[in-house]
């Protein structure tokens, strides 16, 4: 095979001519107080260096998304058209990538967050609240240390189902 390359870890492949069986056995003789790289571990390192000359890593290559105005506006379109819609459901609509489409709705003051409405104002909350204040104001004017005795917890958060 004609390989007699030796990378930064001193396993040699060339010594067993190519053989990455006999090449991961040589370095386990040769290196016994080393972890040992597996048989598909050298058949990669073999096949980079057949295939680009150099048992470097290859440097991954990608084309850039080009967003075009008619994407750009199909972007828009859709998330007017549902301003519920998500990122990854546009991607696989609209078949562009998700990074692009993020940029898209930065670039067009566009903020990803969804409206969650917790609780509503009803036509009879205000009577209500009146009564109440009403009500709590009549038994401090009975019994002053009320508030006392009441248990307010400290971590209680506004839910659409009350407390």
């Amino acid at each position: 095979m004609g390989l007699s390359t030796t990378n930064t870890n001193g396993y040699a492949i060339g010594e067993s001519d190519g053989n990455c069986f006999l090449a991961a056995r040589i370095y386990a003789q040769k290196y016994p107080n080393r972890s040992h790289p597996d048989v598909r571990s050298l058949q990669n390192l073999k096949e980079r260096f057949e295939r680009t000359g150099s048992v470097s890593y290859e440097k991954k290559s990608r084309t850039p998304t080009v967003l075009n105005e008619e994407n750009q506006l199909a972007i828009s379109l859709a998330v007017v058209e549902n301003p519920q819609v998500t990122v990854r459901v546009l991607s696989n609509d609209l078949n562009i990538k998700k990074s692009a489409i993020s940029k898209c709705l930065q670039k067009n003051k566009f903020h990803p967050y969804h409206v969650q409405l917790h609780q509503e104002l009803l036509e009879n909350d205000f009577e209500r609240r009146i009564h109440f204040c009403q009500w709590v104001h009549n038994v401090v004017a009975e019994n002053e240390d009320f508030f006392k005795f009441v248990l307010l917890p400290t971590n209680v958060r506004s839910t659409g189902m009350g407390l």
